[in-house]
């Protein structure tokens, strides 16, 4: 509904001034845009191309920061703050759908109290009532939107098209959106959400009270969460119940204005309106002021402010505000996504973890060592079938049959299974069936099945990874930068198989070192080994030779003690090879246990050492990629925001905003 020209035109020459300069900017506004650049020849911005410039590069931030955010991260984020990050981006996006239009909608959001006079001041700025106001409280129930009718419902957000929406044809409210709410206070829930989930998309909230109500709890924390991210004007109406004759204390708008400095408003734009006196005087058709209004009543200020202060250009420092403040909210909430540096904590947290793998390393090869204790026997035999490769003819006869007596009671291996080994010639085919019987016995002896539950031969392997999140967090890393990575490196199949393979190992490098260590030691033993092969035979040979000599040349037959001599030299030759192979070689379980711990220690630390430190490296390279992006999404933040304060035109919109 338009309104009488008396009612609209300015009443100064102050407020003709900003009406011809309003005119010139709706001029200009008017204009096409012909260029392809931002900028015009004489280096300032066209005012037709900023908007579409902002809101391309708003869409490309956007979208990257949402990409990231729905990207797989090393460690989860925080729920809360992912909330309030995609909260902002939904946010970022109903701005980029209202920068993208040709003439940017200014929405001005009326915010109160019950009973402080939102739709009667509306009332009053339309000049006639088009919102509901009434003694019964809450009055407004539903949002009225005061838009130009040249203004489709599409362009609206779609919080506001479902609202009461009420056309007019007054041109300096063209670009210009007021919306009554409901009350802040109301006691109907559902009317203080509809309010909640429109302040968002507000770019000027104007922030109505009265004498009984301008700095009410509720109001005052909604104010407080908005105050940095929206443009704030204050209007103090029933102004005319606010002068009293008496005169004593301070003045409500004396206080409010006080309060609104503590919170950072240098000059904060306060408005003292009798609302209600212009709605009776536009009711009775009187044209003019209306009587009897009270000293310093400003709502024709007000209502000139609102149409012919706020130009295109005021328009355009509004929007840019808006979009540098939520860009400012925006770079603070990705920093606090930010993780933590490890670099100066690394050293400290790698020399923690070597403790810990070291020590796990020793205890389990400690466990391992212990059920290896009760076959000590079956593995002497294991090694003493190794010692004598390399023996033949009569001393690899003697050595199988002392083997056999002693193998007669052990579980490693039948002594008849043993005796074609022991009597081959053939080294390497002994070196190859060993091994593995020795294999398919400690499968069989300890009784290790894969596919059941773990068994508690590996329980120190398991308990490492808690060891390393805890050793993490007492040094004051978070957590979850750790515990993401330690579960998924931990194996998924069972440990024993690999711990079988590595005591394996272990006791095969100690058997190279025991039988081919170089030096010389290895001399000694090859030497014994050749004379053991040959000195038993030639033994048998001469003791034969003397015989038949003394039977050919002196006629002498040998007796029963003689002819024994044969066999005997050769087998004495022979026990005295054997003492003194086990007196230079000896072969004990104390020896070959220190030998086995020594090697299984050094091969688990290597394994464990190799596997959970390279955890800690795949960590810091995730973080420091992590880092690394976020860092990127701020300096991107940070060069739209400097592009925007180059070329946004700034007008006098300071004291809108809190400081």
């Amino acid at each position: 509904m338009s309104q009488p020209t008396s009612q609209s035109a300015p009443s100064s020459p102050q407020a003709t001034s900003s009406s011809a300069s309003a005119e010139a900017a709706a001029a200009s506004a008017t204009v096409p845009a012909t260029s392809s650049t931002p900028a015009s020849s004489d280096g300032t911005l066209d005012p037709t191309q900023f908007f579409p410039s902002l809101s391309a590069l708003l869409r490309t931030l956007e979208q990257t920061v949402r990409q990231w955010l729905e990207q797989p991260h090393p460690w989860p984020l925080p729920a809360l703050q992912k909330a309030q990050l995609a909260s902002l981006l939904d946010d970022l996006r109903r701005q980029i759908e209202l920068l993208a239009t040709e003439h940017p909608l200014l929405l001005i959001v009326l915010m109160g109290g019950t009973g402080v006079g939102k739709s009667t001041l509306l009332n009053a700025l339309a000049g006639s009532p088009i919102a509901p106001a009434d003694i019964r409280r809450p009055t407004t129930r539903e949002p009225v939107v005061y838009l130009h009718h040249s203004v489709r419902p599409e362009r609206l957000d779609p919080a506001l098209r479902l609202c009461r929406l009420v056309p007019h044809d007054r041109e300096p409210l063209r670009y210009k959106v007021l919306v009554d709410t409901p009350d802040l206070d109301s006691n109907v829930p559902e009317h203080r959400d509809k309010l909640v989930r429109i302040l968002p998309i507000a770019d000027i909230v104007l922030y109505v009270g009265s004498q009984e109500k301008y700095h009410d709890q509720l109001g005052w924390e909604l104010f407080r969460q908005h105050r940095h991210r929206r443009a704030f004007a204050f209007v103090l109406n029933k102004w005319d119940r606010c002068l009293t004759e008496e005169g004593y204390g301070r003045r409500p708008d004396e206080d409010w204005l006080r309060d609104l400095q503590a919170e950072g408003f240098q000059r904060p734009r306060l408005f003292r309106t009798a609302a209600n006196l212009w709605l009776q005087a536009y009711q009775h058709q009187e044209g003019g002021s209306p009587p009897h209004l009270p000293p310093d009543e400003q709502f024709r200020q007000l209502q000139e402010w609102l149409e012919w202060g706020l130009t295109r250009r005021e328009i355009e420092a509004i929007k840019a505000r808006g979009i540098e403040q939520l860009l400012e909210t925006l770079t603070q909430t990705l920093r606090r996504f930010m993780p933590t540096d490890l670099e100066p904590s690394l050293p400290a947290l790698r020399r923690e973890w070597e403790r810990q793998v070291q020590t796990a390393a020793e205890q389990q090869a400690n466990v391992l060592l212990r059920m290896v204790e009760q076959y000590r026997t079956e593995i002497e035999h294991y090694f003493r079938n190794c010692e004598h490769r390399g023996f033949r003819g009569f001393m690899a006869a003697y050595l199988w049959a002392t083997q056999w007596f002693r193998e007669s009671g052990s579980r490693f291996r039948h002594p008849w299974r043993s005796a074609w080994s022991a009597l081959s010639s053939t080294e390497t085919a002994e070196a190859s069936q060993v091994p593995k019987e020795l294999a398919t016995f400690l499968q069989q002896a300890w009784g290790w099945n894969y596919s059941s539950a773990a068994t508690p031969q590996a329980q120190p392997l398991r308990e490492l990874p808690q060891r390393l999140f805890l050793t993490a967090q007492q040094l004051g890393l978070p957590g979850p930068l750790f515990q993401q990575a330690l579960d998924a490196a931990t194996p998924s199949t069972p440990l024993e198989r690999d711990l079988q393979q590595t005591l394996l190992q272990a006791v095969r490098q100690v058997e190279t070192e025991f039988h081919q260590s170089g030096g010389p030691r290895r001399l000694l033993r090859l030497l014994l080994v050749l004379i053991a092969n040959y000195a038993p035979e030639l033994a048998f040979l001469a003791t034969a030779a003397t015989l038949l000599w003394q039977f050919i040349v002196w006629q002498q037959v040998p007796g029963l003690f003689q002819l024994a001599l044969v066999l005997l030299v050769p087998l004495l030759v022979v026990v005295t090879l054997h003492l003194l192979l086990n007196l230079l070689f000896p072969l004990k379980w104390q020896g070959l246990r220190y030998r086995i711990a020594q090697r299984l220690q050094q091969l688990l630390h290597e394994q464990i050492r190799t596997h959970w430190l390279a955890v800690l490296d795949n960590v810091l390279r995730k973080v420091q990629q992590e880092r690394q992006r976020l860092e990127e999404l701020i300096q991107e933040i940070g060069r739209i925001h400097d592009w925007q304060c180059r070329h946004a035109t700034q007008a006098e919109i300071a004291q809108l905003y809190a400081s």
